[in-house]
């Protein structure tokens, strides 16, 4: 009887402990992220989260001292030999989305980075990523009907810190 009532409460332990997700760390961290325009709040806390930052405190202090870095800081982390673009998009799906009273059920975000060694290289990787997410996602949607809200566009490109800085948006 006490090996199975060990037996049960093991398993109510682990099929109810469940990750909660980011927290604090991670909204400090993403706040300066979004803040520097490298990439949204929201993909940034999904980031932080699958990586389990608050669990880990080498991860945690690593986020922390993010926080408090210079924009062109915490882009030369990221992507520190080569220059750095978020391009971002937006898909809509519902019903009716091509007629004339179209019945939005949500849309969905696309934010894209792309990396190169220029920033034309960089700025074409980021787009070609965000259209290859938009065209699938497109695709997943298409028997609810689904629309392009938001042509995937170039948001901000960092260059690494040996890029002069005028040349930086």
């Amino acid at each position: 009887m006490r090996v199975l009532l060990i037996t049960f409460l093991a398993l109510i332990t682990l099929t109810t402990t469940s990750y909660a997700g980011p927290g604090a760390t991670c909204s400090k961290v993403c706040r300066r992220v979004s803040g520097c325009k490298i990439f949204s709040y929201d993909v940034c806390m999904k980031m932080c989260g699958d990586q389990r930052v608050e669990e880990i405190p080498e991860k945690r202090a690593k986020a922390l001292a993010q926080a408090k870095m210079s924009c062109p800081a915490l882009a030369d982390q990221l992507a520190p030999s080569q220059w750095l673009c978020t391009a971002e998009g937006a898909s809509s799906y519902g019903h009716d989305m091509d007629g004339s009273a179209p019945d939005v059920w949500g849309t969905k975000d696309i934010y894209e980075l792309g990396s190169g060694q220029t920033r034309a290289a960089a700025a074409y990787n980021a787009m070609r990523d965000c259209n290859a997410t938009m065209t699938f996602q497109l695709d997943i949607d298409g028997e609810r009907g689904a629309v392009i809200s938001s042509q995937c566009h170039i948001t901000r490109c960092t260059g690494p810190a040996s890029a002069p800085k005028q040349r930086q948006q």
